[in-house]
């Protein structure tokens, strides 16, 4: 589920996750978390997903994801979450530039935070944008 919008703003969104599993496809999430509700997080946690790539806020506010204290619980428990092997929930962390300073806190060292531009439509003309990427922390 990803496509360079949130899934989770299409209000059916975990009806078609359910529904993608139960015909026994493997599924992969990419998501800032924006618009899932904490009832449906335990849901979501409870799929074997292939891949899990979460999108954080960034300082400089070009994701547009609003750090409300509801979001920061749910961004908690995701990647917390472990599968049912043990592994972490989350594949991979990323971030469009130097990721907000509380997201950063609650992933600590666990995890890699990918932080680069990506020039997707050929709309970044800078060459040291385009060079910029700044892991902080490491993939646990």
């Amino acid at each position: 589920f990803c496509g360079m919008a949130e899934p989770f703003l299409n209000p059916i969104c975990m009806e078609l996750i359910r529904s993608v599993f139960s015909r026994g496809f493997t599924v992969d999430l990419f998501t800032t978390l924006v618009g899932l509700n904490e009832n449906d997080l335990d849901e979501l946690l409870s799929y074997e997903f292939g891949w899990v790539n979460v999108h954080l806020p960034d300082q400089k506010g070009y994701a547009c994801i609003d750090t409300s204290e509801e979001y920061y619980r749910t961004l908690q428990r995701v990647i917390s979450a472990k599968r049912k092997n043990g592994k972490s929930f989350v594949s991979v962390i990323s971030s469009q530039a130097e990721v907000d300073m509380r997201a950063q806190e609650l992933c600590g060292d666990n995890f890699h935070i990918f932080s680069a531009l990506t020039n997707r439509a050929g709309n970044l003309k800078d060459d040291a944008l385009l060079q910029n990427e700044n892991p902080t922390g490491k993939r646990g």
